[in-house]
């Protein structure tokens, strides 16, 4: 359960830190309002959150084989880590034009997924 959680660990807070570079270039960002802006920090600091819940649950409830935590654990991998192409989706005008911020956010996606795939069949082999 332990390499479970330090993939999620590091998935997680490396998305955090690239969006966090992200949100110093597009606050210089002259043709935004301040209210786009807000909007900008807003879904950071919620991120931040998000991801915080999500690294209590894998070393906590996780660890102790909680199975419920490991759908909490889906849902926030897929809000924290799927929530950029879904955005793409909606408002794919607004997509990062450079394709590397797909393919690291991608990256950081598997990390996430191959933890929730350890951490299953961890569940399964415990029960």
């Amino acid at each position: 359960m332990r390499r479970a959680a330090w993939f999620i660990t590091v998935a997680s807070v490396i998305n955090v830190a690239g969006f966090f570079i992200g949100l110093f270039e597009h606050l210089d960002e002259s043709t935004w309002v301040a209210h786009a802006q807000f909007h900008l920090v807003l879904s950071w600091v919620w991120l931040i959150g998000l991801s915080l819940m999500i690294l209590v649950l894998v070393w906590g409830p996780f660890q102790r084989r909680e199975r419920w935590s490991f759908w909490l654990l889906a849902a926030g991998g897929f809000f924290a880590h799927g929530g950029f192409y879904l955005s793409v989706l909606l408002v794919f005008e607004g997509r990062p034009p450079e394709l590397v911020h797909h393919a690291l956010l991608g990256v950081l996606m598997l990390m996430y997924l191959t933890g929730l795939i350890i951490g299953w069949r961890a569940l399964n082999q415990a029960s």
